[in-house]
């Protein structure tokens, strides 16, 4: 995850669960990203595969159960995608703004766990290449649960479809749909028509993703053993097994952003799965007595974990959520990464992913590095492998087996890039010994940038699990 020397000391800087406010002050919070068109959802039932559960969709009669956000003007007009009419939201301030469009009624009832939703929207704007989201996002009460974004950019003023699916990571929550235009300049608009959001779980099963096996049981992979695991299946993360960083700023060797902090609203495990959350915060956050960046505090949190246990050799392995969706993650770089025991030299990136705005070209790249050191003594050795899937859409496996004189790395069990000492003769001298593993999820910084306001907070990297095995 490196990019810059990060200390003398060779160490690196890197790179929870927040209760959400009521729905619509959350999507009013995430006005900062872009436009948005949040529509009312009806009950979704078991076997209603066919129905559309957005009431009003068309907004074919009146815009009767919707408001507007301040500085933004909505109105129902004609020239809609099947001929009628659509609703149209403009921005009537002197600058670029961000808006939002709600039902004046929350009225949303029960999902159901392992429901996979279905939603897709007719966007149109009122200038050509602009990018528009479809997102569904998920809460309990006030607490979010997850979203999935879909993104399209505009090429021109015609009408275009964006689409999104969503599996529901509970029973008895709420479902969001959605529609983000990123930020409008003043008098700009954005028109959406036709919004459908279906329960398509009897019709089609929940996809799974290509390549990507199913919820392992542990047991050793051939010709490896199994020598330490953690499923993350308890009540918080397991201090034995894991040390989280607190009011750090061990990211500022790599100009981030964020305080890394060992807190609920950034690290928490829930349902198996272990979560690091990136927030962008309503007040500066003060990152203890030393922060000679941001003395006054940080307007970004986020957390970094690392193993008390230590190996030299074995196949280490994760399987992972990555929140670096197309066109709303800019500025996030979550990682997956080793780094010796006792210091020095040696650093081993299994996987790191960088976020991209509007337009960008990163989501679906999986970077995959070693480095000697961070003064240039040997150059870093890296590959970047373009992935078919969306790393965001899902769970995939990321790996790295890690043997004398050859590291191998692989997504979802296929191999991606190999390198041994016949490509690098420096391999043994630098991994040669015991590392720990590390898991962080950056905010800003030298390789990614920082975030701006199409960014989506909170962004969640989801753990499944992380593995070690051994021969």
């Amino acid at each position: 995850m490196s990019t810059q020397d990060r200390s003398t000391a060779g160490t690196r800087p890197a790179g929870g669960r927040r209760s959400a406010p009521h729905r619509l002050a959350a999507v009013a919070a995430a006005a900062a990203v872009a436009s948005t068109v949040s529509l009312l959802v009806a009950a979704p039932q078991a076997g209603a595969a066919t129905t559309n559960l957005v009431v009003n969709p068309t907004m074919e009669r009146s815009t009767t159960g919707w408001f507007a956000s301040s500085s933004f003007a909505l109105a129902r007009v004609a020239g809609g995608h099947g001929g009628g009419y659509a609703v149209r939201l403009r921005n009537t301030a002197t600058t670029a703004r961000t808006g939002v469009v709600n039902d004046t009624v929350n009225t949303v009832r029960s999902t159901t766990a392992g429901h996979v939703y279905a939603a897709s929207a007719w966007v149109r704007s009122s200038s050509p290449r602009r990018s528009v989201s479809l997102r569904l996002m998920e809460y309990r009460g006030r607490t979010y649960l997850g979203q999935k974004v879909g993104t399209v950019t505009l090429p021109d003023t015609g009408w275009h479809k964006v689409s999104t699916v969503y599996t529901a990571r509970t029973t008895g929550a709420t479902v969001d749909v959605n529609v983000l235009g990123v930020r409008l300049p003043a008098g700009a608009s954005v028109l959406v028509d036709d919004v459908t959001l279906r329960d398509a779980t009897p019709v089609v099963p929940p996809p799974a993703d290509p390549g990507t096996p199913g919820d392992p049981t542990g047991t050793a992979r051939t010709g490896w053993t199994l020598k330490w695991a953690d499923e993350f299946d308890g009540t918080g993360v397991d201090a034995t097994r894991w040390k989280v960083d607190d009011l750090s700023t061990y990211g500022d060797g790599n100009a981030e952003l964020a305080c890394l902090m060992d807190r609920p609203e950034n690290v928490f495990t829930s349902g198996g799965v272990l979560t690091i959350r990136a927030r962008r915060e309503a007040a500066p956050v003060r990152c203890g007595d030393r922060d000679t960046r941001f003395p006054a505090g940080r307007s970004y949190t986020s957390g970094m974990l690392r193993t008390t246990a230590s190996w030299q050799y074995g196949r280490i392995e994760m399987r992972a959520q990555l929140p670096t969706a197309q066109g709303v993650s800019k500025g996030l770089w979550p990682g997956f990464w080793m780094r010796p025991a006792a210091g020095g030299t040696g650093e081993l990136d299994i996987v790191e992913t960088i976020g991209s705005g509007p337009g960008g070209t990163e989501w679906n790249k999986i970077h995959q590095t070693i480095w000697y050191d961070y003064s240039g003594t040997h150059p870093r050795q890296t590959s970047t492998a373009t992935t078919a899937v969306d790393p965001s859409a899902g769970f995939h496996t990321y790996a790295a087996e890690w043997e004398p004189g050859v590291i191998r790395w692989y997504v979802d069990d296929r191999l991606t890039y190999t390198r041994t000492t016949a490509t690098t003769p420096w391999l043994d001298e630098a991994f040669g010994k015991p590392f720990v593993i590390r898991l962080n999820m950056a905010v800003g910084g030298s390789w990614p940038g920082s975030p701006d306001a199409t960014t989506t907070f909170p962004a969640d990297y989801r753990v499944d699990y992380v593995r070690v095995y051994q021969r």
